[in-house]
């Protein structure tokens, strides 16, 4: 609606654009926020993954083209960032979120069948991740604090295959500051993360 508080998620005849049935809605006092498209399976069209943050966080819901919940993929005290996508016989849904840090962009893998989740990136940081077509390999693109980026190419359960792009540090041979994170309380008791640099030979 205007006000960005209530979302219908309708389905309609594709033939004729007339409303089949409202699957199901969301509202808060506040705000909705819509941003993401649904998730078919390949092999099960029938059902489809909706990101959603009813519960205060970013998670992951199986639905079915009813419009009936069939489970809650993600939960916690933490963010989907992205969904991915998932393998060829939709097994395993791929997602980055902050599941360790609200600093860290992580890469995640979850079975359907049990909800094991397993986190496939090596290193705390930023990690920008693309699925490819199959669902069997992953490319990801990592920074963090020292590294400025590295590409590399990684299996279903983490493994780096390959190492597209290196990290150089260009600065190596200067003298440089030192670089501090840490958290600070605010009025209200929450953590504010702050970052500190200090000059060379400070």
């Amino acid at each position: 609606n205007r006000d960005q508080n209530h979302l219908k998620l309708n389905k309609y005849d594709a033939l004729n654009g007339n409303l089949i049935a409202t699957l199901f809605e969301e509202q808060h006092e506040k705000y909705v926020e819509p941003e993401n498209p649904m998730y078919f399976l390949h092999s099960r069209p029938e059902l489809f993954i909706w990101q959603s943050e009813r519960n205060g966080f970013n998670h992951l819901y199986l639905y079915d083209t009813d419009g009936q919940l069939v489970d809650q993929i993600t939960d916690g005290d933490w963010v989907v960032t992205s969904l991915l996508g998932t393998d060829p016989k939709d097994r395993y849904v791929f997602f980055t979120a902050t599941v360790e840090s609200p600093l860290n962009n992580d890469v995640f893998s979850i079975d359907l069948k049990n909800r094991e989740m397993k986190k496939l990136s090596p290193m705390n940081g930023t990690h920008n991740v693309l699925l490819n077509k199959s669902g069997k390999y992953l490319i990801d693109i990592f920074s963090d604090t020292t590294i400025a980026r590295r590409y590399e190419i990684i299996d279903q359960k983490g493994k780096v295959l390959q190492t597209l792009l290196e990290n150089i540090d260009p600065l190596k041979d200067y003298a440089m500051g030192s670089m501090d994170i840490f958290t600070i309380k605010s009025g209200k008791g929450d953590d504010l993360y702050c970052r500190l640099i200090k000059p060379a030979n400070f």
